[in-house]
Parts: C-alpha cells; sequence; structure tokens
C-alpha cells in the first residue's frame, strides 16, 4: 500500500472482536521509518501525544517504523468505533479502516 511519496504500511491493522475490558493492539508498521503517519477516532486526529486518552497507547518506537495503537480496557461505546491510520496527506487508496 503506498502512500504519501514513497512511504508504504508494511503492516496495516485488522479488525478485532475482544471481551469488555480486554486490551487491543491495533499492529501497524510503516516504511520508511520517520514518516507522518496519525490515528483518527470518529474522523478527528488522535494526535501523537496520548496523554489526553489514558486509554490509548503507543506500543513500539514510532521512530523505528512501530505505529502500532494500544486501546488498554476496551469499552463497549467508547472503543466500538472505526479508527484509521492514514499518512499526513491521505488517498482514497492510502487509508486501512478498522472497526473495534
Amino acid at each position: 500500500m503506498y502512500l504519501k511519496g514513497a512511504q508504504v504500511f508494511v503492516q496495516t491493522p485488522t479488525s478485532q472482536t475482544v471481551a469488555e475490558n480486554s486490551d487491543i493492539v491495533l499492529e501497524c508498521y510503516e516504511n520508511p521509518v520517520g514518516e507522518i503517519a496519525f490515528w483518527l477516532k470518529d474522523g478527528k486526529n488522535i494526535g501523537y501525544n496520548l496523554d489526553r486518552y489514558q486509554h490509548y497507547n503507543w506500543r513500539g518506537d514510532r521512530l523505528a517504523g512501530d505505529c502500532s495503537l494500544v486501546i488498554i480496557g476496551a469499552k463497549a461505546g467508547r472503543d466500538n468505533v472505526k479508527v484509521l491510520i492514514t499518512a499526513a496527506e491521505p488517498s482514497s487508496s492510502g487509508t486501512v479502516k478498522t472497526e473495534l
């Protein structure tokens, strides 16, 4: 999947169904590393700094290409939404939708 310039998602998240209060890892890796990729929830960028979302965390080192998102203690009504990972300039062929 090609995104802005030569950026490629080498692993994209898959849809998951989990029991309430379970943790979810939405695995995503990009190449080349250091390009701008971000997560959207309900159409809004959740941002680089996840301090305002205590139930979201980055799983790994984003500077090394790991842009995986962890949802801690998933709750019905809060986390059963469409989540999107995209490049800085999204296109219809450059987005991945994941429903929780």
